[in-house]
């Protein structure tokens, strides 16, 4: 049976209403939308709870170890809402790597997945977000813009087929941060 409706639609239509019921939006980093309702549930608790309805890849502990850790990266638990995540601290040669010499990767078939899920918080210095899929560098949130918080994240992976290369990187992306540089990532997902 064909779907009626593009999962994209569906979420497009869901903030549609959601804004329109009078909610505060407030915009951290160039791919993180963090909206709030007036009750105080957030969008991303919405949009998790939808999600968790598809099909897509929860990153438990066995499938973040079944990853390659490049760097000063371990597996952490018992984070927001007991969660398994990612720690990773150091810092890198240079700003136009795709990459950071701090990552966990894996080979990952992204058909028909649209959106990479996390959250994300500083741990200490000058830690930062980075992302990429093979040598495609999505958007970054500096270490300016991530905060000692738990922030929600939702990065667009639609324009992917097939088995692709997902990296998270963390700590700082060039050798001006801090070796102790670190970043926290935790309830990853592909949807």
């Amino acid at each position: 049976m064909k779907k009626l409706l593009k999962k994209e639609v569906v979420i497009a239509f869901i903030i549609g209403i959601i804004i329109a019921s009078g909610v505060t939006v407030c915009a951290s980093g160039i791919f993180a939308n963090q909206v709030t309702y007036k009750n105080g549930k957030t969008v991303e608790a919405a949009l998790n709870e939808l999600y968790s309805r598809n099909k897509g890849i929860k990153f438990d502990e066995a499938y973040l170890q079944s990853g390659n850790f490049v760097g000063n990266v371990t597996v952490t638990s018992n984070n927001l809402n007991s969660t398994v995540g990612l720690s990773i601290t150091g810092n890198t040669a240079g700003r136009n790597a795709t990459k950071t010499d701090n990552r966990w990767e894996k080979e990952i078939d992204l058909t028909n997945i649209s959106v990479l899920t996390f959250y994300a918080k500083k741990g200490t210095d000058h830690g930062g977000v980075y992302i990429s899929v093979d040598n495609d560098k999505l958007p970054e949130v500096s270490y300016h813009e991530l905060t000692g918080n738990w922030i929600g994240y939702y990065i667009d992976l639609s324009q992917y087929q097939g088995v692709h290369t997902l990296a998270i990187g963390g700590g700082y992306i060039d050798d001006t941060g801090f070796t102790t540089s670190n970043t926290l990532y935790c309830d990853i997902r592909l949807n």
